[in-house]
């Protein structure tokens, strides 16, 4: 299930990024065309899972998982917004419209994430800030633009619920008593 949830928030956060341009050691990349509703998923190195496209630019993902005595499979029907998605197969029951605006990242790993995408207008709330460095997280915060839910494992979710998030990103390897419903 791990490395299947692994899978998923990787899908969804890089489903939630507007197109533009990425700074990476001081050169900038163009974005637009791998964060495009066309753009393809090339599996090189990857296992365990595999992503089909529907013409109307719907994907298809399928994770395998090993658990401690089967191997289950998730699927997930990934959605451009906006778009009537009839043909979906009756087994994809787990929707979700992309791109995502309104995320809560509860760790820092998927926190930092958005922030080097320049996608900090999609997330929503975040968990602890007690080590939080980032000024424009900080502002954010200040503004009332990004809640507070609380800590990891312990948050407000009634805080949660009304913010109503298109997706809550979860670190797959932390204790953070959440039930999954898959």
């Amino acid at each position: 299930m791990k490395k299947g949830m692994a899978i998923v928030l990787c899908l969804l956060l890089f489903s939630a990024c507007r197109p533009g341009t990425l700074s990476h050691r001081g050169q900038k990349a163009d974005v637009s065309e791998i964060l495009s509703d066309s753009a393809h998923v090339t599996l090189r190195y990857a296992k365990n899972f595999t992503v089909r496209y529907l013409s109307d630019g719907t994907r298809l993902v399928d994770i395998s998982v090993a658990g401690h005595k089967s191997r289950s499979t998730y699927r997930l029907a990934l959605i451009p917004r906006g778009v009537n998605a009839s043909g979906i197969p009756k087994e994809y029951n787990h929707r979700v419209e992309v791109p995502v605006e309104h995320c809560i990242p509860m760790g820092t790993e998927q926190l930092a994430a958005f922030i080097q995408l320049h996608a900090l207008d999609q997330v929503s709330a975040i968990t602890s800030v007690r080590h939080l460095q980032d000024k424009d997280v900080r502002h954010r915060i200040a503004e009332g633009k990004i809640a507070k839910i609380g800590y990891e494992g312990n948050f407000d979710t009634e805080t949660v619920m009304a913010l109503q998030p298109d997706a809550i990103l979860v670190s797959p390897f932390k204790k953070a008593n959440l039930n999954y419903s898959y």
